[in-house]
């Protein structure tokens, strides 16, 4: 079951250009307003609005053309708070975002840390308001930051979905969701009440979408798109551990999860940081790395090198972050997996044989043929013995 928490940003465009304090004034983007000043709000408009019915409802309204390189600077500052409260981050938008909380033991507090901490670090005239939703699907988590509904769509999402319009659900087409309010439909409530076979004949396929999101349902995953090109793992303590091997062991699940995805999306990290968290605040360890790491192995020998000290204060976190994250081109790694080993070794018998008459007995060499120096050996017995 996902818990996740949808934060959107009221007046973040205005906040950031910034828009003037004396004059009506909105930012627009596909001629429909995406913002607006206080004094243009005052005089009725309305984000959404459509630019042309903006400037009809206010004489002398100025605008803006929506620019994505305008803002980014101050997108990046506001997103960058909140890695460290959740490993799987979906900005949607520059002023909205997606937290997977799932995780945590109290979700709703790791959301009002999150929502305090965001609207705290907006300063100056005018800071955009945080409005925000939490709840187990992502288009619920959307709907309630539009409503500012906080923790009403986790803990009642059919009473909060109840008395919405059926315009509000996402998804469906704009003719269904007229026709059931002509029909005297006109809310979420009444869609609930009507009977499976009955909705199916009047909408068919679609009938099954629209009682699944009028029970709160639908499933979508959240992608980690932030920070980019980064991969984040995290280990918690219930109550905090002053124990070393306890430690150790979140230590090697990291490794273990971070490893096996890095080999899941075929890529390898160039960066690595360990944040381990106690009452006293965060510990930030920024691991060098020799060279790329792809593997539960490279991860592992990694982090087993970090040498940090906690203190007396117990262990509430640890997290760990990879970045700079690039493609790495696939190897065949077996032969076949549907032969035993004997007929491995048989085929591969067979094909360095082929070769070396082909091309001659120097063109191929098969790995343990190939002497390895004393020195070299003795080191990674010693590597072994280490556990490195």
């Amino acid at each position: 079951m996902q818990t996740l928490l949808a934060v959107a940003l009221d007046g973040f465009y205005s906040w950031a250009a910034p828009s003037p304090d004396d004059r009506p004034w909105v930012i627009t983007r596909q001629k429909q307003v995406l913002d607006a000043n206080p004094l243009a709000r005052s005089r009725g408009v309305q984000l959404g609005m459509d630019f042309k019915q903006a400037r009809a409802l206010v004489e002398g309204l100025e605008h803006e053309a929506w620019r994505e390189d305008a803002f980014r600077t101050h997108q990046r500052r506001w997103l960058d708070l909140l890695p460290r409260y959740s490993n799987t981050i979906e900005p949607e938008d520059q002023h909205v975002a997606f937290l997977d909380l799932s995780l945590h033991p109290d979700p709703v507090a790791i959301a009002l840390t999150v929502v305090q901490r965001l609207q705290m670090s907006f300063i100056g005239a005018n800071p955009p308001r945080v409005r925000w939703g939490l709840a187990e699907s992502k288009w619920l988590a959307r709907l309630g930051a539009a409503y500012d509904a906080r923790t009403r769509p986790w803990r009642d999402p059919h009473g909060f979905l109840n008395p919405l319009s059926v315009r509000a659900l996402p998804y469906l087409d704009p003719e269904h969701t007229q026709r059931l309010a002509f029909l005297g439909y006109p809310t979420v409530g009444d869609l609930s009440l009507i009977p499976d076979d009955i909705l199916y004949a009047q909408f068919g396929k679609s009938a099954l979408l629209m009682t699944t999101l009028a029970r709160g349902e639908h499933y979508e995953p959240i992608r980690p798109l932030y920070p980019e090109r980064s991969l984040g793992f995290s280990v918690r303590f219930e109550g905090g551990t002053t124990e070393g091997l306890a430690v150790q062991d979140a230590l090697r699940t990291l490794a273990n999860r971070a490893g096996n995805a890095l080999t899941t999306q075929e890529r390898q990290a160039r960066a690595m940081t360990l944040f381990i968290e106690t009452d006293e605040g965060v510990q930030r360890i920024e691991k060098p790395l020799q060279k790329p790491i792809s593997t539960v192995f490279g991860c592992l020998a990694a982090l087993r090198s970090v040498v940090f000290d906690p203190g007396p204060n117990p262990v509430t976190e640890v997290r760990l972050w990879l970045g700079d994250l690039q493609k790495v081109e696939p190897t065949q790694r077996n032969l076949d997996q549907s032969l035993d080993n004997e007929a491995k070794q048989t085929r591969f018998g067979e094909a360095v044989n082929a070769v070396q008459r082909n091309f001659g007995e120097t063109a191929l060499r098969v790995a343990s043929q190939i002497e390895i120096p004393r020195e070299q050996r003795a080191l990674r017995e010693w590597e072994a013995a280490l556990g490195l």
